[in-house]
Order: structure tokens, then sequence, then C-alpha cells
């Protein structure tokens, strides 16, 4: 087997784990395939058996890029709920927000941080605190009404 047909098996694995909502992974799975690509047309045992030329450069830390992005995210989504009852608010910005946070795939610990604003007292499990901070927007102040017709 060649480095190019890992490279093709990986890339196909890192398309499912995202697709499963495993962003994360897949976003590793992917960078190191990208690792991988100046050894396309060595083979596994060749790869395996060579010592590296150079070290690979530092990466620059992804998690301070996320952890950006979903703060963003979370003020976004306050403002959702706070401005629920306004027309302006659909639920296809809502939505679209909430599939954000799912790729973006914050800690439990982190999302406990919109509980307080978005008024959620229960503790729950992950995927149900998220779908219940969407709830808590889509009912706010009349908007579950108007977000139905």
């Amino acid at each position: 087997m060649t480095v190019a047909e890992l490279r093709t098996l990986l890339a196909k694995l890192s398309d499912l784990l995202r697709a499963s909502g495993a962003a994360s992974t897949a976003d590793d799975l992917a960078s190191f395939c990208s690792d991988l690509k100046p050894h396309q047309s060595k083979t596994l045992s060749d790869l395996l058996n060579a010592s590296p030329a150079t070290p690979a450069p530092p990466r620059a830390p992804r998690a301070a890029k996320n952890e950006q992005q979903v703060n963003e995210l979370f003020g976004r989504i306050i403002q959702l709920y706070d401005h629920a009852s306004n027309p302006a608010v659909t639920i296809e910005r809502i939505d679209e927000a909430f599939r954000e946070l799912r790729r973006l795939n914050p800690t439990a610990a982190r999302l406990d941080v919109l509980r307080e604003p978005l008024r959620v007292t229960e503790k729950l499990k992950k995927a149900d605190l998220i779908a219940k901070l969407r709830q808590a927007i889509v009912s706010r102040a009349g908007g579950a009404e108007r977000l139905e017709m």
C-alpha cells in the first residue's frame, strides 16, 4: 500500500467523521493527511522505516481560533434569544446558529455559559442541552407562534 492510497482512505474517513459531528477529529485527520502529502509515492513500510530529515514546523494552535469562534457564536445565540420576538429572527437564523454550534463542537462545560442568559436551569447531557437552548430561543416571547406560521 502506498501513502497516496492511505491518504485517500483517511480523507474518506475524515468526511465520515465530519458528517457524524466529530469535526475536531475530522480536522485532525485531515491535517495528518496533509502532512503525508510529500510522501505520497512511498510505500507504508518505506515511510515507517525512514527517519524524518527535518522536524515538521510547529502548527498554530487551532484551539485559540476555535475558542474565538465559539465566543462569537455564543454572543450571536444570546442576541437571538434577546431579540426572539423580532421578525428578523427567523427559524432559519436560529437553525444556522445551532448548526454552527454543532460544527464547532464546544465542550459541555463551555456550553454552560449559555445556560444563565437563556434561562436553562436543568443539568442535561450535551446533545439535550443544545436542543434545550435552541428551544429556549424558539419559544421566547411568542417566537414559537411566529415561527410556526
